[in-house]
């Protein structure tokens, strides 16, 4: 039985990366997440502290 060929990868001394909109974007959500939730801790004490008797 024949082996197939071995082929070898490029071997990038950097390791994967995403693309640069990607990136960006994706701390761009980052950031609105960590708002998002900040904004939600503070509904939620808000609402133990005066709404819930």
């Amino acid at each position: 039985m024949r082996k197939a060929p071995i082929t070898s990868g490029v071997d990038n001394a950097t390791g994967p990366r995403l693309a640069e909109a990607a990136e960006r974007d994706y701390f761009i959500l980052r950031e609105r997440l960590m708002a998002m939730q900040k904004q939600l801790e503070g509904a939620q004490e808000y609402i133990r502290t005066q709404c819930i008797p």
